[in-house]
């Protein structure tokens, strides 16, 4: 699978859409905290990049630059996502549904999503960032629960 982006597809209050991000950058890359939504950039975005290939099969979510994989720290509602050693741990399987939803494959009610509300300055007014984490799945959050692999231009 091609490195991808993983998009919201509703833009919401960032016309360049949230993207799954690693807080931080370059030498003050966080990869031990919880992940975030960030607004998705145009360059220096290999902190974005998520191997594409996840279906609806139950699978990994690899950001191959550091070779770590997205888990949930738990398979609950309000559970965050983290990076960690590639396992074969069901914290780290997951399916992205026709639908667009990302849902934990041992919990299919709960849904990757946005945090709800405006996103708050992330380093300068030319980007936003929201946290991200695990919710029950429900139609009303679907301009929060919606996402789409997307390589950068």
């Amino acid at each position: 699978a091609d490195p991808a982006f993983l998009r919201t597809t509703a833009p919401l209050d960032e016309a360049r859409g949230y993207c799954i991000d690693i807080r931080g950058q370059a030498a003050n890359l966080r990869i031990t905290e919880s992940l975030q939504a960030h607004t998705c950039k145009v360059s220096n975005w290999v902190d974005m990049l998520i191997d594409d290939g996840l279906g609806e099969a139950p699978g990994p979510m690899v950001m191959p630059e550091y070779d770590r994989c997205i888990a949930a720290n738990a398979p609950i509602d309000g559970g965050v996502l983290m990076l960690g050693a590639c396992a074969d741990d069901p914290l780290q399987m997951w399916v992205h549904t026709a639908q667009g939803r990302i849902q934990l494959s041992q919990s299919p009610d709960l849904c990757l999503t946005l945090a709800a509300g405006a996103g708050r300055n992330a380093g300068g007014v030319q980007y936003l960032r929201r946290e991200v984490g695990l919710a029950p799945c429900d139609s009303a959050a679907d301009d929060r629960q919606t996402w789409a692999f997307q390589i950068p231009d």
